[in-house]
């Protein structure tokens, strides 16, 4: 009996994110189902605070939980390309639409203080 198997998987990229300064910005990932996920840089005095925290939905009060990664390292558009890179390219998140959002979009989810949490994390 003969038969055809697939191999050599190859992805293709269709959406693209254009983003004004890498070094300060937030990205909100948003999956399938509508679940989101957030990449937040900020840059000061050479130095770069990375926080990236989902999955986060609507009804925030109702979430058991959800991730949050924090750490801080000196500016390097190098190494925050491949950050940006690595959060939209996730497996784990399999995010279908990309935005760049302000600190006031995102206020949305400060029911909890997170937002004043992240705004001051390694100052």
């Amino acid at each position: 009996m003969e038969k055809t198997f697939e191999y050599l998987e190859t992805k293709v990229f269709i959406e693209k994110l254009n983003l004004k300064d890498i070094g300060n910005t937030i990205i909100e990932g948003i999956d399938h189902k509508g679940i989101k996920y957030y990449l937040t840089i900020q840059t000061d005095l050479g130095f770069t605070r990375i926080c990236e925290f989902g999955p986060i939905s609507d009804f925030l009060l109702d979430q058991k939980s959800f991730s949050f990664r924090f750490y801080k390292i000196e500016y390097k558009e190098v190494t925050l390309a491949s950050v940006i890179e690595k959060f939209l390219q996730n497996t784990k998140y399999e995010i279908e639409k990309a935005s760049e959002i302000s600190f006031d979009e995102l206020y949305k989810y400060n029911e909890i203080n997170l937002i004043d949490f992240i705004k001051g994390l390694g100052r």
